[in-house]
């Protein structure tokens, strides 16, 4: 040791540091290893499911009487609204399962059930409107007379599908589970408080528009307090609690009493109504249209067969799923129904909730109010604490606390700076992939993302750090070195958790949970001396990051579960890459942050940390590797919805200027450009961004508002007519046109089809729609951000035609076009004959990809 004086100050070099052996590396990867593999064991275990209902099972939900429901269920098939499978075999089977239940039912429940047919209905949604005429529900309600109250909780799922799929997972899981609970809670002995409405609904696909039927039109809805919806994006696996109240934490309450296994998380909460992933679900309507608080569980697990025919009874490949979902759902419904909240639920309203459980085993939830409490006392204490043990290093180093502090300030900003490099370090690998056209190589190889986006973040934060710390002047020993950069990390996330709560994001809890563990070991180190040790206060910094580690594991379970399919299913415009590649940093700060600097406290520390590089060049060339491919036949298919179109467009003199046919395909991930390379290399496509100036929606016969931004990246095939039987052509006439002032002019119309139609329309030359039939409400900007309106008009199996009018005021003196309107149809509700051509240019897709075929039709007019 050297001593050397600076401004009358004493200073201590440190020549050589102790330090640690290299391979003592070996022991935190593998308990770090160990701790992701527990992580991923407990998000993927299922309880061991019950197989009958009797002895020491009576009164519990049996999993293989759901199961053998949902067999029979889904043999009927897809269940598309106005087709006989949704209006009649599916409300049949439904019958015929409530009165069984209702023979076996105890004497004292009392077991109602009818189908509604609802009247027309209208709302806008987003930014289109939702129209609907002579659509399902099937409505059982649950009551005794020992009951002195009519406040009721809401059971719902649904019961119709999107094309081509039989909907195991969304909905019909969803169905028989309801229908177990009902079997299960109408033999019980217990006495229930409150009356049951389970709401098996048929028109959920069509933007929830059962659920708005239900809610706005029958007779029992204005005694439902509160409600437990159920759906899927997904097959198997657990339901997630991952929408509550709004401001109602009694229901999470009666959840985190009640649930057997929980699972939820207030991040899926806050990243679904950020809209951040392309789906919906009936807690909207309920919450918007019924103002009533509810929970919304989901099962997201194999989100790879949402919405295509692989979602089938027989892509199911482990039980348990079914019994871990009834469980929770019969002991959350027993809770709630006896609940004295159910009476006036408003009484309860106290703020929205933070909730999340730990490793499934128990569910933490509070307020937001004492969130903010939490998360601004936790940042008190941890800058407390940390500006305490910078105080103490002064003390034992006999230096002066403002020189440790400088030293402080100038590793802050490194570790800012190591962070954001590291961040971007990974962030540019994702561009160069999608630039290199290779994004989704993760898509069914999950494990590449950590050789491909966490090891190059990895390599970057510890690299920094070990440098300076070996180039460093040696006036601070080396612990007290990689201890600064643990205490600039903590900092860090101090910082964002007053950022992130000033913003009132909830999910801020789980930067709370980083900080609350670190600062734990700062204590206990200070509190023991071991702060000074060469190598002990490893010990307890290495401890309190397990539990932080396995639950940000944990929580990585969830993020690419989650995100991962809907890559599939987001459009070539967007990015999956820097999703994912975002996902993966996000785990890697939370997990790694205070862990990359103490490669530093190594012997051939650059060494070992040239090793992450090495992980990712090996990783990289298997890039370069058929292993790498995105897709795999019916566990991770690409999808591909392909219309089958034929298409006419006429001028304002009532002339046809358009007539033709073809394919469309609509690009639903960013590889889709690569896969239909080479099968549309020997057909005369064309890319539908050269309609777009003259056709609405680029003359693409948009099926649902999402595929709208795709319109104009789409291809076109030019090919034979579409078989469409006539008593199913779509058409729409204009039936009058008056005049309501000088300036102001209605244009009546009927439109005819098939169950599924939309309405595009735009106005012209400062024309303006000022008011229309379709809807009590009326557009503003809050609804439609773009000029376009977009109708969607959907009806059961006795109803075949609307009609409406749309009223424009047009410039004074002005005799040019008002508007321009299309008719887009799409047969999905019959049988439908496909062409021999159409057959044979499907038959040019890999068995990698699951295809969607719809014959549809297209008609513009101008007016």
């Amino acid at each position: 040791m050297i001593k050397v004086t600076y401004s009358n100050i004493r200073y201590q070099t440190y020549k050589s540091d102790p330090k640690l052996h290299y391979l003592w590396v070996l022991l935190p990867l593998i308990v770090a290893g160990g701790l992701y593999a527990s992580s991923y064991f407990i998000f993927h275990s299922l309880p061991d499911p019950l197989e009958n209902g009797t002895g020491s099972n009576s009164g519990k939900f049996v999993e293989s009487y759901a199961r053998n429901n949902l067999k029979e269920f889904t043999s009927i098939g897809p269940r598309l609204v106005g087709s006989i499978a949704n209006e009649i075999q599916a409300i049949n089977f439904l019958i015929d399962s409530v009165e069984k239940i209702k023979m076996a039912a105890a004497s004292k429940y009392n077991i109602e059930y009818e189908v509604q047919t609802a009247d027309f209905g209208s709302y806008i949604f987003d930014d289109m409107v939702d129209i609907y005429k002579g659509i399902k529900n099937f409505v059982v309600r649950l009551s005794s007379a020992e009951q002195k109250s009519n406040a009721t909780l809401l059971i719902n799922s649904h019961f119709d599908t999107v094309p081509e799929s039989a909907g195991a997972g969304d909905d019909a899981t969803m169905v028989v589970v309801m229908l177990e609970v009902l079997r299960v809670l109408s033999t019980s002995t217990n006495t229930l408080k409150h009356p049951i409405i389970f709401l098996f609904n048929g028109a959920e696909e069509n933007s929830m528009q059962g659920s708005h039927a239900f809610i706005t039109q029958h007779r029992w809805a204005k005694d439902i307090k509160a409600f437990i919806n159920l759906d899927a994006a997904g097959l198997g696996g657990k339901e997630i609690l991952f929408q509550s109240g709004p401001e109602h934490p009694w229901l999470v309450q009666h959840y985190h009493k009640s649930a057997i296994r929980p699972y939820g998380t207030t991040i899926a909460e806050e990243v679904f109504q950020k809209k951040l992933i392309p789906s919906d679900t009936d807690f909207r309507v309920f919450r918007d249209y019924g103002k009533i608080p509810g929970l919304d569980l989901a099962h997201g697990y194999n989100g790879f067969v949402y919405h295509t025919k692989l979602d089938r009874f027989s892509s199911i490949t482990k039980y348990g799923s079914l019994q871990n979902t009834g469980d929770n759902v019969l002991a959350l419904v027993t809770s709630i129904v006896s609940s004295k909240e159910l009476e006036n639920p408003d009484d309860y309203a106290e703020g929205h909730t933070v909730f999340f459980d730990f490793l499934g085993l128990f569910l933490i939830f509070y307020t937001e109010a004492v969130g903010t409490a939490i998360n601004l006392s936790v940042v008190v204490i941890a800058l407390t604490t940390v500006l305490f043990s910078i105080y103490s290093m002064s003390r034992n180093l006999k230096l002066s606390l403002g020189y440790i502090l400088k030293k402080m300030i100038l590793i802050l900003f490194m570790q800012m700076a190591t962070l954001t490099l590291a961040a971007g370090v990974s962030i540019l690998i994702a561009v160069i992939i999608d630039e290199a056209n290779a994004p989704l190589f993760w898509f069914s190889q999950n494990w590449l993302i950590f050789g491909i986006y966490i090891c190059p973040y990895c390599f970057v934060a510890a690299t920094v750090p070990t440098l300076y710390l070996t180039w460093r002047e040696s006036d601070i020993p080396l612990r007290y070195g990689i201890q600064l950069f643990n205490h600039s990390h903590c900092i860090i996330l101090i910082l964002l958790a007053i950022a992130t709560t000033c913003l009132s994001i909830r999910s801020s809890f789980a930067i709370t949970i980083g900080i609350i563990f670190y600062t734990l070991s700062v204590i206990i180190n200070w509190a023991t001396g071991l702060q000074s040790r060469a190598f002990s206060w490893l010990i307890p910094v290495l401890a309190l990051q397990i539990i932080p580690f396995l639950f940000f594991s944990y929580l990585s379970q969830q993020l690419f579960t989650l995100f991962i399919p809907i890559a599939g299913r987001s459009g070539c415009t967007s990015q999956p890459e820097i999703t994912i590649s975002g996902c993966a940093i996000i785990i890697a700060v939370m997990t790694t942050g205070f862990l990359a600097p103490l490669f530093g406290i190594l012997r051939k520390s650059k060494t070992v940390i040239l090793g992450f590089l090495v992980v990712f060049v090996a990783f990289a060339i298997i890039l370069a590797t058929p292993l790498a491919f995105p897709f795999t036949k019916d566990v991770a298919a690409e999808r591909h919805w392909v219309f089958h179109t034929e298409r006419s467009y006429y001028d304002i003199n009532g002339t046809m200027t358009r007539n033709d046919s073809g394919y469309f395909l609509i690009p639903l991930d960013r590889y889709f450009p690569t896969t239909i390379k080479d099968i549309i290399s020997d057909t005369n496509y064309t890319r539908t961004g050269k309609d777009c100036s003259e056709m609405l929606y680029c003359g693409v016969p948009v099926y649902i508002s999402k595929f709208k931004p795709l319109s104009n990246y789409s291809y076109w095939i030019p090919a034979e007519r579409p078989v469409i039987p006539n008593e199913y052509k779509a058409g729409i006439s204009l039936l009058n046109k008056t005049a309501i002032s000088e300036s102001t002019f209605r244009y009546s119309f009927e439109i005819a089809g098939p169950a599924h139609l939309q309405v595009f329309f735009n106005p012209l030359n400062q024309s303006q729609l000022v008011s229309w039939s379709v809807c009590d409400e009326f557009p503003t900007k809050k609804f439609f951000k773009e000029s376009t309106y977009f109708l969607t008009f959907r009806n059961g199996i006795d109803s075949n035609s609307f009609q409406f009018y749309l009223d424009f005021k047009v410039p004074e003196n002005y005799e040019g076009p008002v508007f321009d309107i299309a008719l887009a149809a799409h047969h999905t509700n019959y049988e439908v004959t496909h062409t021999k051509e159409f057959k044979q240019f499907l038959s040019r897709y890999p068995n990698w990809v699951t295809l969607t075929p719809i014959v549809s039709s297209y008609i513009g007019l101008r007016f």
